[in-house]
């Protein structure tokens, strides 16, 4: 996926289960301020119009990874 939108190295993912079955989150970048990060979520969206940019904190994907650990 990441390839294929060619999202550089800018980009990741991670892999979680839920409900028992296994999902991946890609993100995207990082930014100085959530001003930054919503310009650049437009821009993608405009790119990529089938996908769904969600702007989270950094302390956010922390507390999910953390959470797909446990369970």
């Amino acid at each position: 996926f990441l390839r294929a939108k060619q999202l550089g190295p800018s980009a990741g993912y991670y892999r979680f289960t839920r409900d028992g079955r296994a999902w991946f989150a890609a993100f995207y970048g990082r930014f100085a301020t959530r001003l930054q990060a919503e310009q650049e979520a437009k821009a993608l969206q405009r790119r990529m119009p089938d996908e769904s940019p969600w702007l989270r904190s950094f302390g956010d994907l922390q507390q999910l990874l953390r959470a797909s650990r446990k369970g």
